[in-house]
């Protein structure tokens, strides 16, 4: 799974549209949607259900997403900003 795609996830669920993530993010929201898709593909799991009001995460989302804003949490972000890294891990949803 490629870890920015969790960005993605992670502005998705706060923004609760594909439109407003992509403001968010500062791109397109076809590339919000692509990103999604290619999370879940990696994952296995469907991460969001469309709505009349717009998206809303599944359970397995909620367990992703708690798990990214636990690696998230203040004190475990640089000061400098945002780096890139090709760092890669694997994410499972149990």
């Amino acid at each position: 799974m490629n870890w920015d795609d969790l960005r993605f996830v992670l502005a998705l669920s706060r923004a609760g549209s594909l439109a407003r993530a992509a403001k968010l993010l500062k791109v397109d929201h076809t590339t919000v949607g692509r990103r999604i898709e290619a999370a879940e593909e990696a994952l296995g799991v469907s991460l969001f259900t469309r709505t009349s009001t717009g998206y809303v995460p599944t359970a397995d989302a909620e367990r992703l997403l708690a798990q990214i804003r636990h690696v998230r949490t203040p004190s475990s972000r640089s000061r400098a900003g945002p780096t890139r890294s090709r760092a890669r891990s694997k994410v499972r949803c149990a």
